[in-house]
């Protein structure tokens, strides 16, 4: 990843999160504000979209969390209160941590991973009490058995990788997205989503079905197939793709 793209990246991220900052302290003293909500809501999404280009799970994980948390009270089924307003303040003084970790370091910090489960632990476990429930869809009904020809999109060194962690005692998981044909076109990228997945060995990127020849090719028909190795959990693996569960094979 180039350093211009951190360097953009880095300024894009502390202006959204003094966005969002901004936008929770009026929802403290105004908790009904829908303007401050959508705010500091699209401030978040865009911050964990534009973070999964880059090597910083830990901070990926923790703004989801605290997107996920953001859109129950967005949808009215979860009430804001001055402790959870703090929670997420924190959250994201912690996130700006990791920014700062970033643009001096290029990478997280060594303990950035517990840290961020401690932070996002704090704000999923509102997401239980929300009124119709937020959370992802149960693995039954979102993910089939896939299959182990899927290793056969993989190269050499990938598959090498993946086979070394294994013997090592590692669980690996072989995870496929499929996203829908006009993900585009609702400014998703499948890329980008895909990255947010910790632990990853491999990724491999292949057509659906045959790209289409001359005029009949279309480059906004996302006719992608995704397929990843990794060593995260498949809880980690499920949260992280939360929003896609529907279009993925685990």
């Amino acid at each position: 990843m180039s350093d211009l793209l951190l360097t953009r990246f880095v300024e894009e991220a502390r202006e959204l999160l003094q966005a969002a900052a901004a936008g929770l302290l009026v929802l403290e003293r105004a908790p009904d504000d829908d303007a401050a909500i959508n705010e500091v809501f699209r401030a978040v999404h865009t911050l964990k979209a534009s973070s999964g280009l880059f090597d910083a799970a830990a901070l990926t994980r923790l703004v989801h969390a605290g997107e996920d948390l953001l859109a129950a009270v967005r949808a009215g089924e979860f009430a804001l209160t001055s402790q959870v307003v703090d929670e997420l303040l924190d959250s994201f003084d912690q996130v700006s941590v990791f920014i700062d970790q970033l643009a001096r370091h290029g990478r997280l910090a060594a303990d950035a991973e517990r840290t961020a489960a401690h932070h996002a632990g704090l704000l999923r476990a509102h997401l239980g009490t929300a009124s119709g429930g937020t959370t992802p869809p149960t693995p039954d009904a979102a993910l089939t058995v896939a299959p182990t020809d899927w290793l056969a999109d993989f190269d050499a060194a990938a598959l090498a990788a993946a086979t070394a962690r294994h013997a090592a005692g590692e669980a690996i998981l072989v995870l496929r997205y499929e996203p829908d044909a006009a993900c585009f076109y609702t400014g998703s990228d499948p890329v980008a989503a895909i990255q947010q997945l910790p632990e990853l060995i491999g990724l491999a990127i292949a057509p659906r079905q045959p790209w289409q020849p001359g005029p009949d090719f279309d480059p906004y028909d996302c006719n992608l197939r995704l397929t990843v190795l990794t060593a995260a959990t498949r809880e980690a693996a499920e949260e992280a793709m939360a929003y896609e569960l529907d279009q993925c094979a685990l």
